[in-house]
């Protein structure tokens, strides 16, 4: 029997991929059965905006080449070299668009085991890797995720003194994201139609290279409901909820995060709370109330 007991292989949560059937969580306070997290609906979801969102772009470059084209007369040649354009600043943004981001939101590496806990519980139960961790400016409690070669969480400075429930929440909230591909979205737009941004921002040396198409990064805001729909916020407030198994602790996060403008604006409508009025999105309060109603 001890010898049969020492050959079980035990599956821990930390080994499990995505290509796993659907991930159970159970936690101490809460429903006492398990609540069964399926991504997949969202992440087919997320890769359509993502594809939309490189169509949009590549058209967009091809018109700007064609424009061109016509003032040297070369309306053939033109159009391709802006199409041709569009897919080397693409792989370019997707190598290094990760450093441009964290130098523009003047973000740094955080220190504190404390939300690395957190943060790494959140991503074991939704069977995720954890993100990297870096901590930016701002007194009030507020976290944004993005992801593009690697998966990173940003936090403001006022987030290590909140309460344990109220950050698990938060965090809970942005590992969804980071599980469901909206991270990508976001910061794929952000390093499309945030370009001009990132060089006034110190993104690095690189990021000039985006002038050519500064243009067409001004024209892709208007993309800005394909990375951002309706639903984005809500429905991650409600896994992040399913999550924890507290959905006070998410309302109350609601309640308390928020602060002043991130020196990255453009990014503004992606932090758990907006960081900017009149940014696309339901409010908090409203999200607050949507979820005290579970």
């Amino acid at each position: 029997m001890a010898q049969q007991f020492r050959k079980r292989r035990w599956r821990r949560p930390e080994r499990l991929t995505l290509e796993h059937p659907p991930v159970v969580r159970r936690k101490d306070l809460g429903a006492s059965e398990p609540v069964v997290i399926e991504p997949d609906l969202a992440r087919k979801a997320s890769r359509r905006r993502i594809e939309i969102l490189l169509v949009a772009f590549v058209v967009l470059c091809a018109l700007e080449g064609f424009a061109v084209g016509l003032l040297f007369d070369a309306p053939i040649a033109g159009p391709a070299i802006g199409a041709g354009y569009a897919v080397f600043y693409f792989f370019l943004g997707r190598e290094f668009g990760d450093g441009w981001l964290v130098r523009a939101c003047k973000a740094k590496p955080l220190d504190s085991s404390r939300i690395a806990r957190l943060v790494t519980g959140e991503a074991r139960g939704a069977a995720i890797p954890a993100p990297r961790l870096l901590l930016a400016p701002g007194s009030a409690p507020n976290a944004f995720s993005f992801a593009l070669r690697r998966r990173w969480l940003v936090v403001t400075e006022g987030t290590d003194t909140g309460d344990e429930l109220v950050l698990e929440g938060m965090f809970a909230h942005e590992v969804i994201h980071l599980r469901d591909g909206d991270a990508s979205v976001a910061g794929l737009y952000v390093v499309l139609a945030g370009a001009p941004e990132l060089v006034m921002r110190g993104a690095g040396a690189l990021a000039f290279l985006s002038i050519p198409i500064w243009p067409v990064s001004l024209a892709m805001r208007m993309t800005a409901g394909v990375a951002m729909p309706e639903d984005r916020e809500v429905r991650a407030d409600v896994a992040g909820a399913l999550l924890t198994r507290y959905p006070p602790g998410v309302a109350e996060a609601l309640r308390k995060a928020g602060g002043d403008p991130s020196p990255l604006r453009i990014s503004d409508a992606f932090w758990f709370v907006p960081r900017r009025s009149g940014v696309r999105g339901p409010d908090a309060n409203r999200r607050a109330e949507l979820l005290e109603e579970m």
